[in-house]
């Protein structure tokens, strides 16, 4: 299925600068389960190819886009190969072995694999850029790669500011995980405008909840292009990320009301949701269900990549629980990173991002299915670059 014509005639010279811009979703192309491997029962509604345009890397001078590709491919090479080699593993505090052939113990607990982060930053010589490293996964970081031109300076963890440089501008337009986190989250908003749309909700009255929200920065940016301003949750154990929503909300124009959900410790002290907790979520959903203000929209965006058994945390009890806050008829949004996708080796081994539960099509239907959801309820979406697949679920009315 080919979109409105008017969405692919999207050029360089439509594209003006602002804060956090959104890719324009151009294009879908269903493809048939049956062609993916999928057996029908566990085949969802709907597959799409998305094909989008990232205007961040429309305006990157090819050249510098060529140069960050070829050097990220090199990388992303040379990580693979000793990870095959037994080298390195993705996991923390595991042994190592090091350029001289010496077997070493990362006794930091530090993730990925030390020789090839070495051998990378004495070859692109950006403090910034290791400064940005080291914050993954956080939201701060996020937030940067959502928008690689207009943030001037990054502060790193003992609060000293750097200025960002030409090269990390570069390589968060251009780099693989940037451009994926801004189609993933383009095609979540694009998806959320859908239903805001085509279905019976108040648009007057939505009510969106975050999961794991961090700044919430995909959540607003959906709910302006779907064009309301719903009672807007933020469900997250970092207080900080949350507290930091209502000044990006006035940076970008979001005009939402914005509520924490927070309670009260043993302590008496204010504290955030465990949302991998299920006894804790279970008495979150009960308590919205009587206070009647279970929510039209859930997101978990960013999030379903850290459930898993070598996460000890249960992925299907964890998706039931997104599921169930729902109310009749409202829609789940959530990405998933793809155990197929490219450079996955740059990004776990180089950058050293956390460890990470990657999973197949097949894989991810298989979580919906153990969770008691119809497949037939799921629509699965392929931005076009490979990194992350993005799923909705549409709760019934009945």
């Amino acid at each position: 299925m080919t979109m409105n014509p008017e969405l692919s005639r999207v050029s360089q010279e439509q594209v003006t600068s602002g804060l956090f811009e959104l890719n324009v979703v151009t294009s879908m192309q269903e493809v048939d389960p049956g062609e993916l491997g999928l057996e029908p029962k566990e085949a969802p509604a709907r597959i799409a190819v998305v094909d989008t345009f990232d205007p961040y890397l429309a305006r990157l001078p090819e050249i510098t886009h060529q140069q960050v590709y070829a050097t990220e491919a090199r990388y992303d090479d040379f990580a693979r190969t000793r990870r095959e080699q037994g080298m390195w593993k993705r996991l923390p505090r595991k042994a190592y072995v090091d350029t001289l052939g010496q077997s070493q113990q990362d006794t930091r607990g530090q993730w990925g694999d030390p020789v090839s982060k070495t051998l990378f930053y004495e070859e692109i010589d950006s403090e910034a850029w290791r400064v940005w490293d080291s914050l993954l996964p956080s939201a701060s970081a996020l937030a940067f790669a959502s928008d690689p031109e207009s943030i001037r300076t990054i502060t790193d963890r003992s609060g000293v500011e750097h200025v960002i440089d030409p090269t990390m501008q570069a390589w968060l337009t251009a780099a693989t995980d940037p451009r994926g986190i801004r189609s993933r989250g383009s095609v979540m908003a694009h998806l959320a405008r859908e239903y805001v749309l085509s279905s019976s909700v108040n648009k007057d009255d939505v009510r969106w909840l975050s999961v794991a929200c961090g700044t919430a920065l995909p959540a607003m940016q959906g709910a302006m292009m779907a064009g309301i301003h719903p009672k807007l949750n933020l469900l997250d154990q970092d207080l900080s990320a949350m507290s930091s929503t209502r000044d990006l909300a006035q940076q970008i124009g979001f005009e939402g009301e914005i509520t924490m959900e927070t309670k009260r410790s043993r302590t008496g002290e204010e504290r955030g949701y465990d949302i991998f907790n299920h006894a804790e979520m279970r008495e979150y959903i009960d308590e919205l269900t009587r206070e009647n203000r279970q929510p039209d929209l859930v997101d978990a965006m960013g999030i379903f990549e850290y459930t898993g058994p070598l996460l000890r945390v249960d992925s299907s009890q964890f998706l039931r629980d997104c599921y169930d806050v729902l109310k009749p008829g409202g829609r789940l949004l959530f990405g998933q990173m793809r155990s197929d996708r490219p450079r996955s080796d740059f990004l776990m081994g180089v950058l050293g991002w956390p460890y990470v539960q990657q999973r197949s099509l097949q894989e991810l239907m298989q979580v919906v299915v153990k969770a008691d959801i119809n497949p037939q309820e799921a629509s699965i979406y392929l931005p076009a670059d490979g990194v992350y697949m993005v799923a909705t679920i549409d709760k019934p009315l009945a």
